[in-house]
């Protein structure tokens, strides 16, 4: 993963959008962080890692990523983070989230809570783009397969953040080995041990199939073991033998009758032979005296095919030597034609050396004016050179005149600028009165407009408070009334019990002068218990409306303070009428605006004379620069103006004339290349005519002894030609080549003879072997002797046919028992690879001393591997002292391990675990396993481009030594492609690291801007 482009928006702290264009380093892979703390310098990693994964760089223990929103935002700004990114594949990817966060509603006041989102896309060279997946969740998941690593992984990897550096170098052998798994895909190990496993798994059920077939077999068959069912196929096999001998036996008897038989069949035949034979013999013995004429021609024909070869070579030697005598005569002619052609050719020949003289001279006239035109060509040249650097002098000096006057007229509107800013400042001086003054008028306002408001409400209260005193009043009295009605009522009725001397229940006297009379009126229980009811309601009524009251004048009395408590902070004005104090809130709300307005304006404005000073310094730099090449360009006249008078000197006037020496040379190169032409056409034509006289000599005398060998031939061949003659049997050559046969004629011939000849002898040897087979032979009963054969024929049957049945019936039971033993090899087989496979599998998957597995081994093997190439850098970086190796021991015989790390001090000789490191140590020994694991895992192709390293601070822990090691170990790795990222306060690395990003703090937030 290679970062392209990052842009922030109300991010951290970065108010406004804020892009980091890597490609601004251009070919510097190291470049340095630097900033204030808390100036923003690790936003940077943490927006790469909330926009990868939505986590910051600290992970889900640090910082969420909607508490990363920037405070200097303004609230209608939405904070969100877009990354671009490159695998190495051709194409871009571009992700984007948005943490969840809150805005203003668009009408009306308070907050909506927007939730948050994420994309990302694949970006092709053509600039087509394709959604991969888009949703937090989806997203994330997304990302992951393309990075192959998890947010944890990248961290610990890639991304080493300040507070985690350690955090691979200390992991757990467990946390290790999901990180090597992702980045080395080694999941196909663990498959391997899982098919492993399975296949023993397999063989345990395939060996109890196969034990289950047997025993189907043994019992189908009726036998309880292998061993008995052998057994009684034994026994069978015995009854077998028995019945095969009786049949034996019956096949002799039927042999011997069968043989009876042949033998009286094959004397008949024998005798009708005899009578044959004689018949074919006698035609023969007609046909010899034709045959003997035959073989008379045949003997004269192969006696002149042994002379004819010699006849043939003869007259061949005889052409020949003819053929040979007439080459040698044109030979002969053509060897003195050559001779002549040579003389004459080295004649001219000689001619033209003698002009070799003339043609250096021409030759020297031609390099003398070539020399010339290299001259002129660096004349022109310096003419040309001498007008562009004229031109260049003139628009050297416009630019360099141009930018002075626009640093001018930028330090006169920077003046400008700042001087109003001093104006909209004092304007800012009195925003606190007019806003205090503005807040008091509109809080007596609103208090006023309480207290007029709750007065009516509290006179209402009261209202119903005295309507609920009088209603109790009423109900009062009318129950007092009611009471004094009941209490007669009630004495009416004790009245009526007393009896004369008889005490009263009231007052206990005997004596009753006045008793009491009956009324109109009459007061029940009920009536007096719900008007007590009544009175009751009335009175909770009443208590809940005074309590109610109270608050409400409480209020009322808060208000009325809080009135007098600003128009006494108002002064003059507290006695303003309401109207008036609306108007002067309204006077002070646009003062308000206004000074807020300027507020604003004094920020943009600063903000613009930032960046105006940016390009006062940029167009001071290109002033300088524009100065240098004035001056340079100057200087570059003066040269051209004396090279071009030296060249002036040195090449006369007709000499630069167009053409001139053009023409010289061009008409110098003709003569001598005709000149050179001719003597090359010369010497080609007398190399030609001695080569030609050579070959023709050479061709006599090949033809002369080519004669003499054809002669001595043609002598040798006629001398053979008559010792073969002589000793024939022919009377002359007319006979001879009259006996001459071809070869086909021959063959046929005696084919034809050779036929008959062995025809002739086969009848003969046929006639007397039918004589000696015939001696004593008559002519046999064939009748009689059929009969006797077939009785013997079907007592054999009825024997087979019994050991037929018994045979299908054995080999039946052998196939049964072929098929169980065939089903005990299974089981054996089964039993021998499940003492090799079963522990393999069970070695593969960790059962063993080491509680090691397959997958865990090759871990081990890649770690070493990664160890191997950290400790390089570690011991470069440490002058040789430390260097990191695998913990080989058995921590825990319940646990695998295996991938713990321990550190070795080379001067000491002693080993430690990596987490008792100092803090440099552990800088430098982590640093260098993540270099380290990148380096390994690029050297596997694994699928993971690991060409990206980010370290946030630990440098400071250093000494100067180690800290030039580390930076050498570092330059090496950018020389290799590889982006390097440093964040740091250290001096020294300002100077060693001229890539920097700078991070500038502000008082609207903060700005980065590489400086390369």
């Amino acid at each position: 993963m290679r970062p392209l482009k990052l842009s922030l928006v109300a991010f951290g702290p970065y108010a406004n959008r804020q892009v980091f264009d890597f490609s601004e380093l251009g070919d510097n892979n190291l470049f340095l962080i630097t900033g204030n703390t808390g100036s923003g310098k690790t936003t940077m990693f943490d927006a790469m890692s909330v926009a990868l994964f939505g986590e910051s760089s600290a992970g889900q223990d640090g910082r969420l990523a909607r508490d990363l929103r920037s405070d200097f935002a303004q609230g209608d700004v939405l904070t969100e983070v877009t990354f671009d990114f490159s695998l190495g594949d051709g194409k871009i990817y571009r992700s984007y989230y948005a943490p969840e966060q809150e805005r203003p509603k668009k009408k009306g006041d308070g907050l909506v809570k927007i939730s948050a989102s994420a994309s990302v896309h694949a970006i092709s060279s053509q600039g087509d783009s394709e959604l991969l997946a888009e949703g937090v969740r989806f997203t994330k998941e997304k990302i992951e397969g393309l990075l192959g690593l998890n947010s944890n992984q990248f961290r610990q990897v890639v991304m080493l953040a300040q507070g985690q550096f350690r955090g691979l170098l200390e992991a757990d052998s467990q946390s290790r080995e999901k990180i090597f798994e992702t980045l080395f895909g080694t999941q196909y190990y663990v498959q391997i041990e899982k098919r492993l496993k399975e296949q023993a798994v397999e063989i345990q059920r395939l060996h109890r199939d196969a034990q289950g077939k047997l025993q189907t077999i043994l019992e189908g068959a009726e036998y309880s073991t292998l061993q008995a069912f052998k057994g009684g196929i034994k026994n069978l096999q015995q009854r077998m033998t028995d019945v095969i001998h009786k049949e034996h036996s019956a096949e002799k008897i039927r042999q011997r009758a069968q043989q009876n038989f042949d033998a009286g069949k094959s004397d008949n035949e024998k005798l009708k032979e005899l009578e044959t034979s004689q018949k074919a013999l006698e035609e023969l013995q007609n046909q010899a005296s034709v045959y003997r004429e035959k073989q008379n021609i045949l003997q004269q024909a192969e006696s002149a095919a042994n002379i004819l070869p010699y006849y043939n070579g003869r007259n061949t030697r005889q052409f020949e030597v003819t053929q040979a005598e007439k080459r040698l005569t044109e030979n002969r002619e053509a060897a003195d034609r050559a001779k002549v052609e040579q003389e004459l050719a080295a004649a001219a020949l000689k001619v033209a050396h003698g002009r070799r003289p003339e043609l250096e001279e021409k030759k020297r006239q031609r390099q003398s004016f070539e020399e010339k035109v290299v001259k002129l060509e660096e004349y022109l040249q310096s003419r040309k050179e001498l007008k562009t650097a004229e031109d260049h002098d003139v628009t050297s000096k416009k630019k360099y005149l141009e930018a002075k006057n626009d640093l001018n007229a930028l330090r006169h509107k920077l003046r400008n600028m700042r001087q109003e800013i001093l104006a909209l400042r004092k304007l800012d001086q009195n925003l606190d009165t007019v806003e205090s003054s503005g807040k008091a008028v509109r809080a007596l306002i609103d208090t006023q407009n309480e207290i007029q408001e709750n007065t009516a409400i509290v006179n209402l209260a009261t209202q119903r408070v005295e309507t609920l005193k009088g209603e109790l009043k009423k109900a009062k009295l009318l129950k007092q009334e009611m009471l004094s009605v009941w209490l007669t009522d009630q004495a009416v009725r004790i009245a009526a019990t007393l009896q004369p001397g008889s005490p009263c229940p009231v007052c206990g006297s005997k004596e009753h002068p006045d008793p009491a009379l009956h009324t109109d009126k009459n007061i029940t229980d009920a009536q007096l218990s719900e008007l007590d009811e009544q009175i009751t309601l009335v009175e909770e009524r009443l208590e809940h409306e005074q309590e109610a009251l109270v608050l409400k004048q409480d209020e009322q009395n808060k208000r009325l303070s809080r009135k007098e408590t600003l128009e006494n902070t108002l002064g003059d004005e507290k006695n303003i009428p309401i109207d008036i104090l609306i108007q002067r809130r309204q006077s002070l709300k646009e003062t308000y605006l206004a000074v807020t307005h300027n507020r604003q304006a004094v920020l943009a404005l600063e903000q613009k004379i930032s960046a105006e000073e940016k390009l006062e310094e940029e167009i001071q730099a290109v002033l300088e620069q524009e100065q240098g090449a004035w001056q340079k360009a100057e200087n570059e006249v003066t040269r051209q103006v004396t090279l071009v008078a030296t060249l002036e000197r040195e090449l006369p006037e007709q000499y630069r004339e167009s053409g001139f020496l053009t023409e010289k040379i061009n008409n110098l190169a003709l003569q001598i290349e005709n000149f050179e032409n001719e003597q090359q056409q010369l010497e080609e034509k007398y190399q030609l005519a001695n080569e030609v006289y050579t070959t023709t000599k050479e061709k006599v005398s090949s033809a002369v002894e080519d004669l003499r060998r054809c002669e001595t031939a043609l002598s040798e061949a006629v001398n053979n030609y008559n010792s073969k003659f002589e000793t024939s049997a022919f009377a002359d050559e007319a006979e001879f080549l009259a006996a001459i046969l071809t070869e086909d004629q021959i063959f046929e011939l005696k084919d034809t003879i050779e036929t008959f000849s062995a025809n002739f002898a086969m009848a003969v040897d046929r006639h007397k072997q039918a004589v000696t087979e015939t001696t004593g032979l008559v002519f046999a009963d064939l009748g009689k002797l059929q009969q006797i054969l077939d009785a013997a024929i079907a007592e054999f049957n009825q024997q087979t046919e019994q050991r037929v049945v018994m045979q299908t019936t054995l080999e039946a039971k052998e196939k049964e028992l072929y098929r169980a033993e065939q089903e005990q090899k299974i089981i054996d087989k089964f039993d021998i690879q499940y003492q090799t496979l079963g522990r393999i599998a069970d070695v593969a998957s960790g059962n063993n001393n080491r509680r090691t597995s397959f997958h865990r081994f090759i871990l081990q093997t890649l770690l070493d591997e990664v160890l191997e190439v950290a400790s390089q850098r570690l011991l470069k970086m440490t002058d040789q002292k430390f260097y990191l190796s695998r913990d080989e021991g058995l921590r825990d015989a319940r646990k695998q391990s295996g991938l713990d790390l321990i550190l070795t001090d080379t001067f000491t000789g002693t080993q430690r675990s990596v987490k008792s490191l100092s803090g440099g140590e552990g800088f430098l020994a982590a640093l260098s396993l993540a270099l380290g694991l990148s380096e390994v895992v690029q050297a596997h192709a694994g699928g993971i481009r690991l060409d990206t390293i980010f370290i946030d601070e630990g440098f400071g822990s250093l000494d100067p030594t180690a800290l030039d090691q580390v930076i050498d170990v570092l330059n090496k790795l950018s020389g290799e492609g590889r982006l390097v990222g440093i964040i740091s306060h250290v001096p020294e690395l300002k100077q060693q690291i001229g890539a920097q990003l700078q991070v500038r703090e502000g008082l609207n937030g903060s700005s980065a801007v590489f400086r390369v």
